[in-house]
Protein backbone atom coordinates (compact mmCIF):
# COMPACT_ATOMS: atom_id res chain seq x y z
CA UNK A 1 0.00 0.00 0.00
CA UNK A 2 0.90 3.39 -0.76
CA UNK A 3 0.45 6.17 1.85
CA UNK A 4 0.06 9.94 0.40
CA UNK A 5 0.43 13.41 1.81
CA UNK A 6 1.98 16.39 1.35
CA UNK A 7 4.68 17.91 3.33
CA UNK A 8 5.63 21.87 2.94
CA UNK A 9 9.08 23.86 4.07
CA UNK A 10 7.84 26.60 5.77
CA UNK A 11 11.04 28.22 6.75
CA UNK A 12 12.99 30.69 4.62
CA UNK A 13 15.71 28.45 3.74
CA UNK A 14 16.39 25.14 2.15
CA UNK A 15 16.14 22.28 4.05
CA UNK A 16 15.57 18.40 4.38
CA UNK A 17 13.14 16.11 6.71
CA UNK A 18 13.20 12.32 7.55
CA UNK A 19 9.81 11.38 7.33
CA UNK A 20 8.63 7.94 9.46
CA UNK A 21 5.85 6.03 8.97
CA UNK A 22 4.85 4.20 12.13
CA UNK A 23 1.78 1.37 12.50
CA UNK A 24 -0.03 0.47 15.45
CA UNK A 25 -3.06 -2.22 15.99
CA UNK A 26 -5.04 -0.85 18.82
CA UNK A 27 -6.85 -4.01 19.58
CA UNK A 28 -4.34 -6.97 19.03
CA UNK A 29 -4.55 -10.39 20.52
CA UNK A 30 -0.86 -10.29 21.14
CA UNK A 31 1.38 -7.86 22.57
CA UNK A 32 2.66 -5.27 20.40
CA UNK A 33 4.56 -1.98 20.92
CA UNK A 34 2.42 1.47 20.56
CA UNK A 35 4.17 2.52 17.48
CA UNK A 36 6.22 0.15 15.24
CA UNK A 37 8.49 2.15 12.81
CA UNK A 38 7.62 0.69 9.36
CA UNK A 39 9.32 2.94 6.50
CA UNK A 40 11.35 6.18 6.22
CA UNK A 41 11.97 8.56 3.51
CA UNK A 42 14.58 11.09 3.37
CA UNK A 43 12.75 14.81 1.46
CA UNK A 44 14.98 18.07 0.50
CA UNK A 45 13.13 21.06 0.16
CA UNK A 46 13.91 24.39 -0.96
CA UNK A 47 12.75 27.34 1.01
CA UNK A 48 8.66 27.42 1.02
CA UNK A 49 8.28 24.27 -1.66
CA UNK A 50 5.32 21.48 -1.24
CA UNK A 51 5.68 17.86 -2.62
CA UNK A 52 3.44 15.12 -2.71
CA UNK A 53 5.18 12.40 -0.91
CA UNK A 54 4.24 8.79 -1.40
CA UNK A 55 5.90 5.39 0.94
CA UNK A 56 5.34 2.37 0.27
CA UNK A 57 4.58 -0.31 3.27
CA UNK A 58 4.23 -3.96 2.01
CA UNK A 59 0.62 -5.18 3.70
CA UNK A 60 3.26 -8.29 5.09
CA UNK A 61 5.05 -5.27 7.43
CA UNK A 62 2.11 -5.60 9.43
CA UNK A 63 2.56 -9.20 10.50
CA UNK A 64 3.62 -10.78 13.39
CA UNK A 65 4.86 -14.13 14.32
CA UNK A 66 2.95 -16.68 15.41
CA UNK A 67 5.15 -19.15 17.10
CA UNK A 68 2.33 -21.83 17.52
CA UNK A 69 1.72 -21.44 13.40
CA UNK A 70 5.53 -21.06 12.35
CA UNK A 71 4.32 -18.44 10.37
CA UNK A 72 3.68 -14.90 9.99
CA UNK A 73 0.08 -13.41 10.43
CA UNK A 74 -1.64 -9.70 9.43
CA UNK A 75 -4.25 -9.65 11.99
CA UNK A 76 -8.22 -8.29 10.58
CA UNK A 77 -9.27 -4.99 12.33
CA UNK A 78 -8.36 -1.34 12.60
CA UNK A 79 -4.19 -0.49 11.79
CA UNK A 80 -3.62 3.07 12.36
CA UNK A 81 -0.88 4.61 10.82
CA UNK A 82 0.97 7.91 12.11
CA UNK A 83 3.79 10.29 9.99
CA UNK A 84 5.70 11.52 11.88
CA UNK A 85 9.02 13.33 12.34
CA UNK A 86 9.88 11.05 15.24
CA UNK A 87 8.49 8.76 17.38
CA UNK A 88 7.07 11.79 19.76
CA UNK A 89 6.44 14.00 16.76
CA UNK A 90 3.55 12.66 15.00
CA UNK A 91 2.10 14.77 12.77
CA UNK A 92 -0.68 12.58 10.71
CA UNK A 93 -2.67 9.90 11.39
CA UNK A 94 -4.52 7.70 9.01
CA UNK A 95 -6.51 4.69 10.08
CA UNK A 96 -7.71 1.80 7.84
CA UNK A 97 -9.43 -1.74 8.54
CA UNK A 98 -7.82 -5.17 7.27
CA UNK A 99 -10.11 -6.95 6.25
CA UNK A 100 -8.57 -9.96 4.57
CA UNK A 101 -9.49 -13.54 6.24
CA UNK A 102 -6.89 -14.98 8.49
CA UNK A 103 -5.62 -18.13 7.37
CA UNK A 104 -6.62 -19.73 10.48
CA UNK A 105 -8.22 -19.75 13.66
CA UNK A 106 -7.82 -19.95 17.33
CA UNK A 107 -9.13 -21.93 19.77
CA UNK A 108 -8.75 -22.02 23.70
CA UNK A 109 -8.64 -25.51 24.79
CA UNK A 110 -8.14 -25.55 28.20
CA UNK A 111 -4.63 -23.58 29.23
CA UNK A 112 -3.03 -23.89 25.41
CA UNK A 113 -3.66 -22.66 22.16
CA UNK A 114 -3.84 -24.15 18.97
CA UNK A 115 -4.18 -23.35 15.16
Amino acid sequence: MVVSFSLKNIGAIDGAEVVQLYSAKPLSCVSRANKELKAFKKVFLRAGEEKEIGITIPYSDLAYYNPVLRDWVVETGEYLLHIASSSRDIRLTLSFNAEDEMPYTIKQISEGMIG
